[in-house]
């Protein structure tokens, strides 16, 4: 026997033990995951795909690998499929923007907005009857949506089902089984309304009002705050989501370290979670930003804050770019901004006095939303930006019941809530005549 058969007949070997070894380690990884949705597997082989089917509360689920090309040009990709108990009531398709989908919107193609910017500046919505999509699209099912459409670029979700495809045989455990996860707690929102995301909506219209106490209260009740219970079997919705806008609302009020737990904790249910291993990251640096109730009364000017013009369109067009995420701004904020001072104008939005603020923190005062801004949110939309601020509690009397009015005011800056766009205002002061 030459050489140069023997070499063929190892590579060969090799290449079959490899193989096999491939095939074995598939079919452990996707039977461990049926068995855990209690679903069926269909087992592996050179002419078996690996396959994983079966029916859960009535959604329908199809994990299989497809061969795309042919020949040379050919690969294999491991394909996700969920199916609704029955059709979405309204038509619909919903995919990641991207460049292929801008160039389509220059030639026509339909492009529905739902009215909330960075939504519609992530999602490409197609639908026949565009006030009923918007409709459909509640603020919880945006968040779900966008959060899908983020971790798995070139999802389709549409009347019947959610499918994606991703390169290669999926052989991580941890990674298949959230996957499929994921997308059962998506089409779970979406095939009814659900008590959980209403609730979802209150917590984040009380976060963009400045009522960061009563956000949380709302999310502790369906989160389950302070405990340890493991999050409902799905395809119910497991709160991540709602955790995630919790971690958001601690971090306001100082709270780094409950933060950062959600966090980690979301980092092991999706490994893969950008946002998330961002903001662990970021709460472990060695220079954490001070509780709240430290900068409310020190508030010392961040580095670079005396530089910079303070006026409000420099500060909103930095912080809140379009493409800037919420982590973005807030790295921005505690850099350039945090503690300077401001003496911008705003129309009042609403009032209220307390003796405890979950920002401010404790102390008599009066707390007042004003209208100070509005920034795009996309190519395609704008946001308003609030400034909440806290004032003396005698401040009361002059904006109570003046909703509407613009009011001239100083202050100085203390947090920045990157994922509404609100900036809270310390030490505040009235200043000049009243307009409207």
């Amino acid at each position: 026997m030459g050489f140069a058969v023997f070499f063929f007949l190892i590579v060969v070997a090799v290449v079959v033990l490899v193989s096999v070894h491939q095939s074995k380690r598939t079919r452990e990884v996707w039977e461990n995951v049926a068995k855990e949705y209690g679903l069926d597997f269909t087992g592996t082989g050179f002419f078996v795909r690996p396959t994983i089917r079966g029916t859960l509360r009535g959604f329908g689920l199809n994990v299989t690998t497809v061969t795309r090309g042919s020949g040379k040009n050919s690969s294999t990709c491991t394909q996700f499929r969920v199916t609704y108990p029955d059709l979405l009531p309204i038509e619909l398709r919903l995919t990641r923007e991207g460049f292929a989908s801008g160039v389509a919107k220059i030639f026509g193609a339909q492009d529905i907005q739902t009215g909330d910017g960075d939504f519609d500046g992530e999602v490409l919505v197609k639908g026949v009857d565009p006030k009923e999509v918007a409709r459909f699209l509640t603020p919880a099912r945006r968040a779900r949506i966008r959060r899908l459409l983020s971790l798995h670029s070139g999802a389709v979700i549409d009347r019947a089902a959610i499918t994606w495809e991703r390169s290669g045989v999926e052989r991580n455990q941890v990674r298949l089984s959230n996957t499929i996860r994921l997308f059962l707690r998506v089409a779970w929102s979406l095939a009814a309304d659900r008590a959980e995301d209403e609730s979802f909506a209150k917590a984040v219209g009380a976060q963009n009002a400045g009522r960061i106490e009563e956000a949380l209260t709302i999310l502790g009740t369906r989160t389950g705050r302070g405990s340890k219970t493991a999050a409902p079997p799905p395809p119910e919705a497991a709160p991540v989501e709602e955790r995630m806008l919790e971690a958001e609302l601690l971090r306001l009020g100082g709270k780094d370290a409950e933060a950062k737990e959600i966090y980690k904790e979301t980092l092991q249910e999706t490994p893969d979670d950008p946002k998330a291993r961002e903001w662990v990251q970021h709460l472990e640096a060695p220079e954490k930003p001070q509780p709240a109730e430290a900068v409310a009364t020190a508030a010392p000017a961040a580095e670079g804050a005396a530089s910079l013009p303070l006026d409000v369109k420099s500060v909103c067009e930095a912080l809140f770019d379009p493409k800037h995420s919420s982590i973005d701004a807030t790295r921005l904020f505690e850099k350039s901004f945090q503690g300077a001072t401001i003496a911008w104008k705003g129309k009042l939005r609403s009032t209220e006095t307390s003796s405890y603020d979950f920002v401010f923190g404790p102390g008599e005062g009066a707390k007042a939303t004003f209208e100070v801004f509005r920034v795009p949110a996309t190519l395609f939309g704008e946001r308003e930006v609030l400034a909440i601020v806290r004032f003396p509690k005698d401040a009361a009397a002059q904006l109570e019941g003046r909703s509407g009015s613009t009011f001239a005011f100083e202050g100085k800056l203390l947090k920045a809530d990157g994922f509404v766009r609100n900036l809270y205002v310390t030490d505040g002061r009235l200043v000049g005549a009243t307009e409207g």
